[in-house]
């Protein structure tokens, strides 16, 4: 589980920096856009470990030769670092089920606790629009929790205008489901709590979710300097963290735009949001999309390789790639397995004469697989049809078994692959 989601969390977070940046190039000044935009973002980081699990997005062929070289050891040597590892695996997800589990559990007792104060808060009388408003001594400042909006008991003192100010800012929040979508923010920070866009996510909806209800009180009124006082008085008073209130995130900032007079904005039409949706759609496909190897692999003078079409270079002698003494030993020693990626050079007669290595994992280059790599891509000879320097792809693994020494590694040449 926790290699699932890690990589979940690895891949959501490029699709994050990918739209970021994309917003910022674009610099889209609507605030209810920005919202869609990003509550699309936090849906697709929730989806994303189901889809890698089920395998829901598209797989691509990666056209790559793999060479694995196998190397004995006894089977001492071999039990403890597999024992190792799996202690080392089992102590993270210990580590992450205590944090998680203790997130979730502050989050649920402050939602039911929240719960339990808009159960017994008395509904206030006439509030029009069929709106659920309730006052409650229990409570310090307007907040909404779901579709319910709670006021403290001190509202009773208000005047007409600021009871209007404030109940037209929390029936913005009640129309846009903005505490539904805090929550499911607050349970993706919980579930994620080590990814840092769970918790960007979760403040910038928080931030957006109060801007566009700002505008919404804008546009009622013409009172900006009276409407940012009010909202440094409610500030004043904290709010739970299962609520939507009034004035609990980036007050300096909101008193700021309140006061700038920037014009509010109004919610795009429903084609415009659905169109950024949209867009957003093949990002998260290319995000959660793997590389895997063709179903079945070709086969072209009895050796196995990434492609059947002749004017592609084969593979057709792997040197000396048998040699046990490619196998890093102080990784063989160590019991660590791993593979080196590489592109290498080829020119007219289908030699190698020249290797980069593209990736090595583990990513400790003391442990020598990079080199090694290199020596086995080096003795390395295709048929180049074309008679043309070309360039082709290797994966060298390197895979430890439980034979003896004096038998001979087992090595599967060439296969098609792309499977890391």
């Amino acid at each position: 589980m926790i290699p699932l989601l890690l990589e979940a969390a690895a891949r959501s977070l490029v699709l994050g920096v990918v739209v970021w940046l994309a917003l910022w190039l674009l610099r889209p000044r609507n605030p209810h856009l920005q919202k869609t935009i990003w509550i699309a973002v936090l849906i697709a980081s929730l989806a994303m470990p189901f889809a890698l699990w089920a395998r829901m997005a598209p797989s691509f062929d990666m056209p790559t030769y793999i060479i694995t070289l196998t190397q004995s050891m006894s089977d001492s040597a071999q039990a403890a670092p597999i024992s190792g590892l799996q202690g080392l695996l089992g102590a993270a997800t210990a580590v992450y089920g205590l944090v998680a589990t203790a997130l979730l559990i502050r989050f649920a007792i402050g939602w039911f606790a929240t719960w339990r104060i808009r159960r017994s808060a008395i509904p206030l009388a006439q509030a029009g629009e069929s709106l659920d408003v309730r006052v409650s001594p229990r409570v310090a400042s307007p907040a909404t929790f779901g579709s319910t909006i709670l006021l403290p008991s001190s509202s009773v003192d208000w005047d007409e205008a600021t009871l209007k100010a404030i109940l037209s800012h929390e029936r913005s929040h009640v129309r846009s489901g903005d505490c539904y979508v805090q929550w499911l923010a607050r349970l993706h920070a919980c579930l994620f709590w080590f990814n840092p866009l769970a918790w960007w996510l979760n403040r910038r909806l928080a931030d957006l979710a109060e801007t566009t209800s700002d505008d919404a009180v804008i546009e009622l009124t013409l009172d900006r300097t009276a409407y940012a006082d009010l909202l440094l008085e409610i500030a004043r008073h904290p709010a739970p963290t299962t609520v939507t209130a009034a004035a609990r995130s980036n007050i300096a900032a909101r008193i700021e735009r309140i006061i700038s007079n920037i014009p509010p904005a109004s919610p795009p039409r429903r084609w415009v949001r659905a169109a950024a949706v949209l867009a957003l759609l093949p990002l998260f496909v290319l995000a959660a999309a793997t590389a895997q190897s063709p179903a079945v692999p070709n086969r072209v003078n009895g050796v196995t390789g990434a492609t059947a079409n002749p004017a592609e270079p084969h593979m057709v002698d792997i040197g000396n790639a048998r040699d046990p003494s490619n196998y890093p030993a102080d990784a063989a020693r160590q019991g660590v397995e791993g593979w080196a990626l590489v592109n290498a050079t080829l020119n007219e007669e289908g030699r190698v004469t020249y290797v980069q290595i593209v990736e090595i994992s583990p990513a400790d280059t003391s442990y020598g697989f990079a080199e090694a790599a290199t020596r086995v891509a080096m003795g390395v000879r295709f048929n180049n049809p074309t008679r043309r320097p070309r360039q082709v792809t290797f994966r060298v693994k390197f895979a430890l078994t439980d034979q003896h020494a004096g038998d001979a590694p087992n090595l599967d040449t060439p296969r098609a692959g792309g499977t890391r």
